[in-house]
């Protein structure tokens, strides 16, 4: 996982479009896993409803681990003694795919951030911003409006609403009303698994927010 989420670069890799195996090249980007935790969907496109259902999907995806399967998966972590022991003393059974995204969760659940500059700011240290951030801080709450969707709030304060929101990208793929009806024709969108590959594999990912919801607006 660390390929991409690294840990000195905020847990992502900065890259525009990130790189699995043998240097291929998805269609996304790798979104942090700071405070993931807390969000109500995972992935650009809220795909997978929880970090277990996250947590799996990059090991059996072509471009990005490239595993065969799940079967492969379970395989492969149960052949390392230290694992095979360590799942059967915290789980109390074998070693299984559906454990194996509870125990990469339950890692991403300690990937928690609360002690940047703006939240020691927000809890009373004015000395926490320079000037200029300061500026930048009015400028945020002010006539820049970023606040709308990014507000903060201090019992939740993650700078999101966590909502989607159309800001008008699909209006510059210009052949997005096609897109969309051979996405419909060509696959099951009720499948995560499904959903998953179109993202990262085709030009479907162009798509969007709709490969989840189905919904044009």
């Amino acid at each position: 996982c660390a390929t991409c989420h690294e840990a000195d670069k905020g847990f992502t890799d900065r890259l525009p479009t990130s790189k699995g195996i043998r240097d291929q090249v998805g269609r996304r980007n790798a979104p942090t896993v700071l405070n993931a935790m807390f969000l109500d969907t995972q992935f650009l496109d809220g795909r997978a409803r929880t970090l277990e259902d996250q947590a799996v999907l990059p090991l059996i995806n072509p471009i990005e681990m490239g595993m065969k399967d799940a079967a492969a998966v379970v395989e492969r972590v149960a052949s390392i003694p230290e694992y095979r022991d360590e799942f059967r003393k915290v789980f109390r059974r074998p070693v299984n795919y559906a454990d194996i995204g509870r125990a990469i969760a339950a890692f991403e659940r300690t990937v928690v951030s609360g002690q940047a500059p703006i939240d020691r700011f927000l809890r009373g240290d004015r000395d926490a911003l320079t000037e200029s951030e300061k500026r930048g801080w009015s400028v945020f709450n002010g006539k820049g409006r970023c606040n709308t969707c990014h507000g903060y709030n201090a019992s939740y304060p993650f700078f999101t609403d966590n909502l989607f929101h159309n800001i008008g990208i699909a209006a510059h793929v210009s052949n997005f009303d096609d897109l969309a009806r051979r996405a419909v024709k060509a696959s099951n969108l009720n499948s995560i698994d499904e959903i998953e590959r179109m993202a990262l594999e085709t030009e479907f990912s162009e798509l969007g927010r709709f490969l989840v919801t189905k919904n044009r607006s």
